[in-house]
């Protein structure tokens, strides 16, 4: 359901919290993996704020000092009366409060761990870090003036999510999992008061940046969200790319959503996409821009006049452009990584054609990209995406894979942007984007080279196995009794005597067509039907014998032979690959 902002007012006027199915599905993961204790957090996200009458005036003793020019306080708390009032700023919630969101979902096995080890008599020396979101009340009994150090009470809040907390979250709702009641136990907590959010997650990730406990990719993605106001214009344009994948990520009906890996959730077929390999798609796309040596920033096609509105315009823009494509085949797409449309690298191919489609519309239309609403832009580039719209509307599985299955790693999305600038060329022919034809003289020469591998392997096999047969099944004698066509014969001596070969023997000689006419002989069918009768796809069935593909295979063979101004094609190479599995099936 999409909630307008009337809906929204509406609710907020009348005390209505909305649970939407982002924040349904991830309190529905929380209680799986937490148990019980999940209700702290969910209560913490809907009765905010709120006061909590049983916690109304408790104070514990406490150091007040001064850590980076921050307040900050040294405690011991019982679990039960800090338990209420937390709350974990998770990045599966993406709790509009609390971005950039940094913390892991609760591991409810690490917990019982947790649980266990305190039964067992363990605790805690090192502090959880907690941040109160609002001033709290210490009441100073004595102090050290020169060290900034002061001994009193400090009244904890009495509020719902009023202490977030930074660092030791699986601590505190491990006391949830031990028998022992959390009135009974005490936890060592350092304090902050009024830390931004920014800051909480710059101090999560100082302090997780070295240890291996925390995913990479997670501190990767909260590099960049954490410098979206750099002023190093490289640091925020990253920055600018992850925040909107993760944006995306989270938005109800956009491509996306629950499509990008995070470090909460396992990588399965469908949740395939990484932040760290699209951004670098993104980054490299120069969408949003590029500084050139001399340090002059040339706009991208999803540039703006400041941060917010940069992220804005590639939200809208990209939205509306994968929108296109998922659209053209749902199916496919709800596939992931299988259909081969919804994956990293057929993503990355698709963010490089982007670009590409606007300059050939500027060439068209004279329209400044980045002066158009991004919605109006994808608009204005449709009409040229339509022939890969209409073959991923049209084609069948085979014909897609054929085209689009390419191979992982850093080859796969340039290929993968290759066959769709075939696409757009098949209609639009002076489609020429940067780098095309160098990549497709590339292509062509690492065609040629994988060709002319397999025709000169499969000429090879197949020659040297009609030998060995007749030999085994004709003795010495098997050339002039095995080969019943005196033609073909003559031809092979002829040979042999004009390139001056006397020591080799004349079967060296034989031409490969006439190795078909020598198979396909009555008198030698029964000898080869079971190796060499290969049914091609175009072929029908019924027939006795298929031996098309030896026609075939001598025609693509002239490339070898007379390869000046000359290549294979795409279908040549696949049926050369074809003939290979099919050979060495049958151990040929």
């Amino acid at each position: 359901m999409n909630w307008s902002n009337s809906d929204k007012a509406r609710a907020a006027e009348q005390g209505i919290q909305i649970v939407r199915e982002r924040e349904l599905r991830y309190f529905e993961e929380i209680a799986k993996n937490v148990g019980p204790a999940a209700r702290y957090q969910f209560i913490g996200e809907f009765l905010s704020s709120q006061e909590i009458p049983e916690l109304s005036n408790y104070s514990v003793p406490a150091i007040r000092t001064k850590l980076g020019g921050q307040w900050a306080y040294y405690f011991l708390a019982a679990p039960d009366r800090i338990l209420p009032i937390a709350f974990v700023n998770h990045r599966g919630l993406r709790d509009v409060e609390g971005a950039p969101s940094y913390q892991r979902v609760l591991k409810r096995s690490r917990l019982k761990e947790i649980g266990s080890y305190l039964d067992g008599g363990g605790f805690f020396p090192n502090c959880i870090l907690i941040n109160f979101r609002q001033n709290v009340r210490f009441q100073r009994q004595t102090s050290v003036d020169d060290r900034q150090i002061s001994f009193g009470n400090l009244f904890l809040p009495d509020r719902y999510k009023s202490a977030w907390i930074i660092d030791g979250q699986h601590r505190l709702y491990g006391f949830t999992e031990s028998e022992t009641p959390p009135s009974k136990q005490s936890i060592p907590i350092l304090a902050f008061e009024k830390l931004s959010t920014l800051a909480e997650a710059e101090l999560f990730t100082t302090i997780n940046s070295k240890q291996q406990k925390v995913a990479r990719g997670l501190l990767d993605e909260l590099a960049g969200e954490l410098k979206l106001d750099s002023e190093d214009f490289d640091e925020r344009m990253s920055a600018i790319a992850s925040r909107a994948l993760d944006i995306m990520a989270t938005e109800t009906g956009n491509p996306f959503e629950d499509r990008i890996k995070t470090a909460d959730l396992a990588d399965s077929d469908t949740i395939c996409l990484t932040i760290s390999e699209l951004k670098k798609a993104i980054i490299s796309s120069k969408m949003l821009g590029a500084r050139s040596r001399n340090d002059v920033i040339a706009p991208g096609e999803f540039s703006r006049a400041d941060t917010e509105e940069t992220l804005h315009a590639i939200c809208e823009g990209l939205t509306a452009y994968f929108s296109l494509i998922q659209e053209a085949n749902i199916e496919r797409w709800e596939q992931g990584r299988p259909g081969c449309l919804c994956s990293n690298i057929a993503v990355q191919g698709y963010i490089r054609l982007l670009p590409a489609l606007c300059s050939y519309m500027q060439q068209k239309t004279h329209q400044s990209s980045n002066e158009l609403d991004p919605v109006d832009l994808i608009d204005q580039i449709k009409p040229y995406l339509q022939p890969v719209i209409d073959f991923v509307s049209t084609a069948d599985d085979p014909e897609f894979l054929k085209r689009f299955k390419v191979p992982f790693g850093s080859g796969g999305p340039p290929r993968y942007y290759y066959q769709l600038s075939l696409l757009v060329r098949s209609k639009f022919p002076d489609f020429d984007p940067p780098g095309f034809a160098e990549f497709d003289s590339e292509s062509r020469m690492e065609l040629k080279e994988v060709g002319d591998s397999l025709v000169a392997s499969l000429l090879e096999r197949v020659h040297d196995h009609v030998v060995l047969v007749l030999k085994q099944n004709y003795g010495a004698e098997f050339f002039d009794v095995g080969i019943p066509d005196t033609k073909i014969k003559l031809a092979a001596m002829q040979k042999k005597y004009e390139n001056g070969e006397d020591k080799k023997p004349p079967e060296t000689f034989l031409n490969f067509i006439d190795l078909k006419s020598i198979a396909e002989h009555k008198k030698n069918w029964d000898l080869f039907k079971e190796t060499l009768n290969i049914r091609m796809e175009d072929e029908k069935g019924g027939n006795q014998k298929y031996l098309g593909w030896m026609v075939k295979l001598n025609e693509i063979r002239r490339v070898l032979a007379h390869s000046y101004g000359r290549s294979y094609t795409e279908d040549q190479v696949q049926l050369l690959e074809f003939l290979d599995e099919q050979l060495a099936a049958r151990n040929v």
